[in-house]
């Protein structure tokens, strides 16, 4: 694999580093899925759209099949070493969570959707300061707004051509 990848799976410190880093990752997913895919009609791209939902699941399999490889072949350090690249994404996946249903950014997003909304009334303020265009339409042209028979549609307007013949 490593004339494909810049990693050498059997590198201990080369698979912890590839299995760490996002992109070495999925080029690890796709060198291994690369001849299914093409036979599949897909493209690095199709298959990176593909895999992207269910991205996490899949780099959970790999290194479950990298473990099998490696305990099949007697390589209980690289087993050890698996092991605990796994532990360590577990332990940034929980604290990601943790950080992420915490208070403060709760209190960060309000804070955030509070600003924006601030920002939306300013501008909105500085095209209507008073009353919106439609309120004051409404009253300046009652007319325009008063339905017309039963269903509640506003009227037709006439041209100036059928009023004129009226």
């Amino acid at each position: 694999m490593k004339s494909d990848l810049s990693i050498d799976i059997n590198n201990p410190k080369e698979l912890a580093a590839g299995l760490d880093d996002l992109y070495q990752r999925f080029d690890l997913l796709w060198m291994c899925c690369q001849p299914q895919a093409q036979e599949r009609g897909l493209t690095a791209l199709d298959f990176d759209a593909r895999i992207s939902p269910v991205f996490a699941a899949a780099c959970s399999a790999l290194t479950e099949a990298l473990a099998d490889f490696f305990r099949q072949s007697g390589q209980t350090r690289m087993v050890a070493l698996l092991g605990r690249v796994a532990a360590v994404a577990d332990q940034v996946e929980a604290a990601a969570l943790e950080k992420l249903n915490s208070p403060q950014t709760d209190a960060a997003i309000t804070r955030v959707v509070n600003r924006a909304r601030d920002q939306i009334d300013r501008e909105l303020a500085k095209i209507a300061p008073t009353k919106s265009f439609i309120a004051k339409d409404r009253e300046e042209h009652p007319e325009d707004y008063r339905p017309t028979g039963g269903n509640g549609s506003r009227p037709q307007l006439q041209s100036s051509a059928a009023t004129q013949n009226d």
